[in-house]
């Protein structure tokens, strides 16, 4: 066949082709404009204000993208933002939780961590939107631009209980690259969507959620830091706080105390403990200046009353201010832990810490003191 011949041909069959696609393009066009709003408005809620969960949210939010255009898609976007980021936290947040578990700190903790984890976990699944009774009426509508009237319940379902609010308003079209967009909402009190600042909201959000990544992931870095070293939770009203302990007193360590009627007694080869004890008309005590953490906020001490005594008491010290009173009336089996002091106002201060035996009467009191500790706070657990 001639080369001209058919390179002619060739060149006939590409505008014919052309031809049609124009053709079907614009028909398909007029089409897409004859398509009924109300219909696309409908499809538009149905598919966009039914969801459960965080999930479901982040991905009626991505279709509200598809059925939107300028300022409306941008508002959608910047949702779609927020969700992804929050959905990302909260898997950040379970997954560190998690990592903590396993440390093993102590069974409370743990035991608020599960909380943690449970609550988080909830706030992303038990969210529930659904909507009812709608009804639809186009205002006005050409082939470049359609406003549509709304009215429908929607049904909300989270951690504030259910309820149902009657919703209203406006729905701007324009017909855009072929297809109908919604551009804009109107409210049923006239206030037009482009008041949102939704640049604004997203950068607030931004730093707020930057706020908390970075105080929990101080929380999680801190908790990480006590692997190997001793941690406990303190217990105030309805509140329970996960402390550190930052100094520590065994008298295993040979440092020096001072005193009167106080030494070191060796309750096994391994194990040191401080013994003070009162006779009539003197005292038993022991002292050791001590600069107290810039951190610390509690302090604990163990001890053992030796013998039964109705008058006699223990008090300690820190300069002139009395920490802690103990009666010695009941004679104790073994070592028992004494409750957390609240010691904050001395944190940064230096001064003696002092344990005295108070005797009284006739009495003979003979007290044991050990594991001295200092704490710092970690975190206050609700």
């Amino acid at each position: 066949m001639n080369k001209k011949i058919l390179i002619t041909i060739i060149i006939v069959l590409v505008l014919i082709a052309a031809s049609v696609i124009l053709v079907f393009g614009y028909y398909f066009i007029q089409n897409q404009k004859k398509i009924n709003v109300e219909d696309f408005v409908r499809s538009y809620l149905t598919k966009t204000q039914n969801f459960d969960g965080l999930d479901g949210r982040i991905e009626v939010t991505k279709i509200k993208i598809s059925f939107s255009e300028g300022f409306f898609k941008n508002l959608w976007e910047v949702e779609l933002f927020m969700k992804e980021k929050t959905r990302d936290f909260g898997n950040h947040m379970i997954e560190e939780a998690n990592n903590l578990k396993k440390m093993n700190i102590s069974d409370d903790f743990n035991k608020y961590l599960d909380e943690e984890i449970k609550t988080i976990e909830e706030q992303r699944s038990n969210i529930h939107k659904s909507i009812s009774n709608i009804s639809i009426e186009t205002l006005e509508k050409n082939d470049s631009s359609a406003r549509v009237r709304v009215n429908y319940e929607i049904n909300v379902k989270d951690f504030n209980g259910e309820q149902k609010i009657d919703q209203q308003g406006v729905y701007v079209l324009d017909f855009i690259n072929g297809n109908w967009k919604i551009v804009d909402f109107i409210d049923k009190d006239g206030a037009w969507s482009e008041t949102m600042d939704y640049a604004k909201e997203k950068k607030d959000f931004i730093a707020s959620l930057d706020e908390e990544e970075k105080n929990f992931d101080k929380m999680v870095s801190e908790v990480k830091s006590l692997a190997g070293k001793s941690a406990e939770i303190v217990t105030t009203g309805q509140t329970q706080t996960l402390l550190s302990v930052v100094w520590q007193e065994t008298f295993e360590s040979g440092s020096q105390w001072s005193g009167q009627r106080s030494g070191i007694a060796m309750q096994s080869p391994s194990n040191a403990v401080a013994k003070m004890t009162g006779a009539v008309g003197s005292d038993g005590y022991l002292f050791k200046k001590i600069t107290v953490p810039s951190d610390v906020y509690y302090m604990s001490y163990e001890m053992q009353n030796e013998k039964s005594t109705i008058k006699s008491f223990l008090t300690v010290t820190f300069g002139n201010e009395i920490i802690s009173y103990q009666n010695l009336n009941k004679i104790d089996d073994g070592m028992r832990k004494v409750k957390e002091i609240f010691i904050g106002d001395m944190a940064g201060k230096t001064d003696d810490l002092l344990f005295t035996v108070n005797q009284v009467g006739n009495e003979e009191p003979s007290v044991l003191i050990d594991n001295i500790k200092f704490y710092k706070i970690i975190l206050s657990l609700p």
